[in-house]
């Protein structure tokens, strides 16, 4: 990942997000990644869904779940262990995430 500076962009996830919801290792069947996660319930992408972000030492991945949005018992039951689709975010020119 060109232009990835691990501190810069923990500064810019805690800007946004606060503190790190939890250490966690997240495997998505294919690939597992330990770092630190990040988001809330408004991340989602048109087209992918919901989403929180892991950072690592190596990079920042967008860690995608598939669940009924709809469905409020859904929310609670969430196994952040267990992406259905883990993806490297995409870094600015700047190496910025935001």
């Amino acid at each position: 990942m060109t232009n990835f500076n691990y501190e810069k962009i923990k500064k810019q996830l805690e800007e946004k997000f606060g503190e790190l919801i939890s250490i966690i290792t997240v495997t998505d069947g294919d690939s597992t990644y330990t770092g630190e996660m990040y988001g809330n319930d408004e991340c989602f992408d048109i087209g992918h869904g919901f989403y929180q972000y892991l950072l690592t030492t190596e990079g920042v991945y967008k860690c995608y779940y598939d669940f009924d949005v709809n469905d409020e018992d859904s929310w609670e039951n969430i196994d952040y262990d267990k992406a259905d689709n883990i993806v490297l975010a995409n870094l600015d020119a700047e190496g910025d995430l935001f």
